[in-house]
């Protein structure tokens, strides 16, 4: 089903929930990194392999 809806509504829209998955969706890498040092750790390692995933990003 399509609807009509003003082009400064819907751009609006798709704004608000483009910065929402954005923001989860970093939220979920965040809590990734966590898991895999904690794995690691688990599984007997030093934390040594897993501080290649917890480098940033220089630019976005």
């Amino acid at each position: 089903m399509f609807l009509k809806l003003p082009k400064q509504n819907v751009e609006t829209m798709i704004k608000k929930d483009q910065d929402t998955l954005d923001t989860e969706i970093s939220e979920i890498r965040q809590v990734m990194k966590e898991k895999v040092v904690e794995l690691e750790k688990l599984e007997g390692g030093d934390g040594s392999k897993s501080r290649a995933f917890q480098l940033k990003a220089m630019t976005k």
